[in-house]
């Protein structure tokens, strides 16, 4: 029986040539080609580097309720900025400052010639993402690994998503890989404040941290991530003004954390949250906000002292492999903790994928069955089981496969890393 990871030439270059077909297709014809602009994620980020720009709060179009998020968006502004389409309200900018300072340079520019330079910028960083991964994996061969790298990052639904919304996925993804690679290279100044970085644009990477505290110097690079971050913070009071930042952090932040029913959040955390609160989707079990709150606690820290102690046992162990796994399973971590997981942060998963294919001690057929099974959970949209089922409150849990596709690589990540301590 063929091996998986010693499929001949010919397929490896079948599974390039496919990526590279899709991804002219989707993300350079269906995308960058498109006459007509609609809303999508750069929008919100654009209007609030514009806001920011000219003093305000990013937030000021914000008004967040128990179950929504709304956009009000003034119409001279929006023609100020040359956009000239409709923005939806439930949309609107919920990162941190930081991202915004960083695009309010391209707010000098009409709105349709900044899209393109930020599709240009993302394409850039979509190939330091491509070169980090292969980096990590030590794979610079021609064959299946490349194929599989290409393939994922080039014709998969969430980097197809990632890069037709705009959104900012890429430059997250590739700092956190780079803090990875800067650490094994002896640098964790570099390190840190690449992770820094990454958790003061999109709050998740800070889960990360866990690895480092356990696979880097420990202290030391606690201290100058707590260092960089207090540094960030610093900027992002200045930029934005103390009182909008406090008000993100004590209002904004904990608001999206707790109730944060949208229907195409697909994270763990928030179909448990729809069995307790009233939602759009099924009907609850039972209405309790304390329901929800625990579940949330349990599950977030649950899932996270589960990885530690891994992660804790795994760390006495040397070799690059051993810390390749045991940082895919704190990426995995990161994002079933999330309590907001869409499409496209699926990406974040494709490092952990690779190394499963790399490492994983199956035999080949339930290898393959497994990768099989795994790509086709994490490249769908889900499932809407209430047209078969009904609005019963376990139905939330099956629109969702691709909770439960990295629920599965986390228990596979997480034996890899157990059966390198048995042996």
């Amino acid at each position: 029986m063929i091996s998986l990871l010693n499929l001949k030439k010919p397929a490896a270059f079948a599974l390039i040539a496919v990526a590279l077909f899709v991804f002219a297709d989707k993300l350079v014809v269906k995308t960058v080609m498109q006459r007509e602009k609609s809303y999508i994620d750069f929008t919100s980020y654009y209007i609030a580097a514009y806001e920011l720009r000219h003093g305000n709060s990013p937030y000021a179009t914000l008004e967040i309720g128990e179950n929504f998020i709304r956009n009000n968006v003034p119409s001279e502004d929006m023609l100020d900025m040359g956009i000239n389409f409709p923005v939806p309200e439930k949309f609107a900018y919920t990162y941190p400052p930081l991202l915004a300072l960083l695009l309010s340079p391209l707010t000098f520019l009409p709105y349709g010639t900044a899209l393109y330079i930020w599709w240009a910028v993302n394409l850039l960083l979509l190939g330091g993402v491509i070169l980090a991964v292969l980096s990590m994996l030590k794979e610079t061969r021609f064959g299946l690994m490349l194929g599989m790298v290409l393939l994922l990052f080039l014709a998969s639904m969430p980097s197809f998503e990632t890069f037709s919304l705009g959104q900012v996925n890429y430059l997250v993804l590739l700092l956190c890989l780079l803090a990875f690679i800067f650490d094994r290279k002896g640098k964790i100044l570099i390190s840190a404040f690449m992770l820094a970085a990454a958790s003061f644009i999109k709050i998740t990477p800070a889960v990360l941290l866990l690895y480092f505290i356990f696979f880097s110097k420990g202290k030391r690079y606690f201290f100058w991530y707590l260092g960089f971050c207090a540094g960030f913070f610093a900027v992002c009071a200045f930029s934005a003004g103390t009182a909008n930042f406090i008000h993100y952090l004590t209002f904004i932040l904990p608001k999206l954390s707790g109730s944060y029913l949208l229907d195409n959040n697909k994270s763990l955390i928030s179909l448990v949250s729809r069995v307790f609160k009233a939602n759009p989707m099924v009907t609850p079990l039972a209405l309790s906000n304390t329901a929800a709150a625990i579940s949330t606690a349990v599950i977030a820290l649950g899932l996270t002292i589960f990885a530690a102690l891994r992660l804790k046992a795994a760390s006495s162990l040397e070799g690059e492999e051993n810390k390749l796994k045991a940082f895919s399973l704190a990426l995995l971590l990161m994002l079933l903790i999330q309590t907001l997981l869409e499409i496209h942060h699926l990406i974040y998963a494709f490092l952990p994928l690779c190394v499963f294919v790399l490492y994983g001690k199956q035999k080949p057929a339930l290898k393959g069955v497994l990768l099989a099974l795994l790509l086709l959970m994490l490249n769908t949209r889900g499932w809407n089981a209430m047209e078969v089922f009904g609005r019963a409150w376990w139905v939330i849990f099956l629109t969702a496969p691709q909770v439960w596709g990295l629920a599965l690589l986390f228990l596979l990540i997480y034996g890899l890393l157990k059966r390198q301590k048995e042996f």
